[in-house]
């Protein structure tokens, strides 16, 4: 198994697995706790309007929301970890006011991820 040491901030490092960074992340089900399954866009079937997420190593965030015309919406963001679990995402929509939450991913490997969004 491969790790990657990220350093977000200069004091921070953090031990993430590389196959979180460069992929477009997918919902692909989700249950009634907020627990989320997502798969790489590659494996995802098509639909109008997917919502998902992608993480850069540099700390740039990417979220993806359904468009108003049935397409998918790219919003960047940042995002920071203290633990490589645990995410603080900020989202900078336009024209609107940016806002803050955590993404709490509990497993993540080439083929899903596996995470949770906090307020």
């Amino acid at each position: 198994m491969l790790i990657l040491l990220v350093s977000c901030k200069e004091d921070q490092d953090t031990i993430i697995s590389p196959d979180l960074f460069g992929v477009d992340w997918f919902v692909m089900q989700q249950d009634a706790n907020g627990n989320t399954t997502y798969i790489p866009a590659a494996s995802a079937p098509p639909r109008l309007g997917q919502s998902g997420f992608r993480l850069e190593s540099d700390g740039t965030f990417i979220e993806y929301m359904p468009a108003p015309a049935d397409g998918t919406l790219s919003v960047p963001g940042t995002w920071t970890t203290v633990d490589g679990q645990t995410f603080s995402v900020t989202i900078y929509p336009p024209q609107t006011t940016p806002y803050t939450y955590t993404l709490l991913i509990s497993t993540v490997t080439s083929t899903s991820l596996a995470a949770r969004r906090l307020p």
